[in-house]
């Protein structure tokens, strides 16, 4: 069966949603040798299911850079899944609340793919601020809602950060694997995380989890900041409004305290 791996992924589908997401997260046009580098795949398999997306609409082809960016029909299937999807309108009002307590850059991230993935964010008002692409992926490893996620989601989640270093992303990062799982542990004891400048320097983030109707993990939320705005011992306040944030859209997702 060979388009079929162990767990009944259809190769071609996989691989076919890919070739959607990095396009899409590029915010531009990608070439079939960048594709295939990044998705460790040969450039005749990109190529090919190219070719289809192509006469299908769901790329576009541009013949003076020879590279491919997303097509019309593509965007008008993200605008009826858009409308159509009630997770992201439900949990923004919590991050605007959020935002409006803090000053700060408020975000909801969930993993895909083995990456916390930027899902919706409200931009902070404070003097330096952050701005966010949605799609931006952040690794579980180096980043609050990393730690969250491995704390209060799904056991699979680990088997991302099964590895014997981590990336060394700023001269904070810890890099020994041995240690996430106390890191993890007393985030889940916590009920929030802090892993300050571990994923880009002079930027801390506080996270809480995000729980849906059936009390399953849901995502992240988080307060990014300058290390000014947001220390690496921030205020108990400011870590009550993260959590309080984190409840607040769980509540709208339908989760209640018993389930």
């Amino acid at each position: 069966m060979p388009e079929e791996q162990d767990r009944k992924i259809i190769q071609s589908v996989e691989l076919t949603m890919r070739i959607f997401e990095s396009i899409a997260a590029s915010g531009g046009e990608k070439g079939v040798t960048e594709l295939a580098t990044e998705l460790s795949v040969t450039k005749a398999r990109i190529f090919r299911h190219l070719q289809t997306l192509r006469q299908l609409g769901y790329v576009f082809h541009n013949p003076a850079t020879r590279k491919d960016r997303v097509g019309m029909r593509l965007q008008l299937l993200a605008k009826m899944v858009g409308e159509n999807i009630e997770m992201t309108p439900t949990v923004h009002p919590a991050l605007e609340t959020l935002r409006d307590q803090t000053g700060q850059t408020a975000v909801f991230c969930t993993v895909l793919n083995g990456k916390m993935t930027m899902i919706d964010f409200a931009l902070g008002n404070s003097l330096v601020q952050f701005n966010f692409r949605l799609g931006a992926t952040f690794n579980l490893n180096s980043a609050s809602l990393g730690h969250i996620s491995l704390a209060f989601g799904p056991e699979e989640y680990w088997d991302y950060v099964k590895v014997d270093k981590f990336e060394k992303e700023t001269p904070y990062t810890v890099t020994d694997p041995s240690k996430l799982a106390a890191r993890v542990q007393k985030a889940r004891e916590c009920g929030w995380a802090l892993v300050p400048e571990e994923a880009v320097v002079g930027v801390n983030a506080i996270a809480a989890p995000v729980f849906l109707n059936d009390g399953t993990y849901a995502g992240a939320i988080a307060i990014v900041g300058a290390v000014q705005y947001i220390p690496a011992n921030p205020p108990l306040d400011m870590v009550d409004h993260v959590v309080a944030a984190g409840r607040q859209a769980s509540l709208n997702l339908g989760w209640r305290p018993d389930t």
